[in-house]
């Protein structure tokens, strides 16, 4: 269906209006008498309709073309069909796309690049995560994961050979709740809202090179059967905070003295 819109046309010039100035250069072939009015007024409306109706004539067909195009778009095959044990609500890629990190109903999940069958580490949790994110850890070969649950808590974990190691749990003032998070390298960024919907964000420096001894000393235990981990972390430090207070708009009610 076409899209109507206004068409304007010139006002009508009077003969004094034209140019009739003689161009030598010009070929005299190609020189025409201007018409007189109303002659050059209706001309020039054809023109602008002849004009009109080609571009919509060549919008048209470059429509049709772009269709036609994607509707011939090849079919993927050969993809993995994946048996899930939950419901994934976001997936990431680790910087250097070693490993795949799901969030979901259940927890977290990592696959491998070269086998992602099946996940070669678990964490799970009930309740689960909303929203993973990956950065690169202290030492290669090692990540650090920063993931949301359903009551805005932000939790931090690492990746080593071992498997998932819960690094810290970031403290929530009051009612406050999480709704989102960047983090890159050492940075942390989170937004956070509270019932009265004052919003904030808040900047966190992680100390990832000081996890290093650590994630370590977990991994040797964790490889040699024993799961207790008694290792410390230093927790992020808090560097800043930006806050949004909401201003409370004046009651428009009047009591009933006012209206009398």
């Amino acid at each position: 269906m076409g899209i109507l819109r206004p068409f304007y046309v010139d006002s009508p010039s009077t003969w004094d209006d034209q140019d009739d100035g003689l161009d030598f250069a010009s070929d005299p072939d190609q020189r025409t008498d201007k018409l007189p009015q109303p002659f050059r007024l209706i001309n020039k409306i054809l023109d602008s309709l002849f004009e009109d109706t080609w571009s919509s004539i060549t919008t048209r067909q470059a429509l049709k073309e772009s269709q036609a195009n994607f509707s011939q778009l090849p079919n993927l095959e050969g993809g993995i069909k994946v048996n899930l044990p939950y419901k994934l609500h976001s997936m990431c890629s680790t910087p250097d796309s070693e490993l795949v990190v799901g969030a979901g109903e259940g927890g977290l999940l990592a696959f491998s690049h070269d086998d992602v069958t099946r996940p070669i580490f678990k964490f799970n949790i009930e309740g689960g995560y909303l929203k993973a994110d990956v950065s690169d850890g202290p030492e290669k070969g090692t990540y650090i994961v920063a993931a949301l649950d359903e009551k805005g808590v932000v939790t931090l974990f690492g990746i080593t050979r071992a498997g998932f190691i819960e690094v810290s749990q970031l403290s929530n003032e009051g009612d406050e709740k999480v709704l989102h998070f960047w983090m890159n390298e050492s940075n942390l960024a989170v937004s956070v809202a509270d019932e009265k919907n004052s919003c904030s964000i808040l900047f966190y420096s992680l100390p990832i090179a000081s996890w290093a001894e650590p994630f370590e000393q977990i991994s040797s235990q964790r490889l040699q059967g024993n799961d207790e981990d008694s290792s410390q972390f230093t927790a992020p430090e808090l560097i800043g905070r930006i806050s949004r207070l909401v201003s409370k708009k004046p009651s428009t009610k009047r009591s009933k003295t006012e209206a009398i």
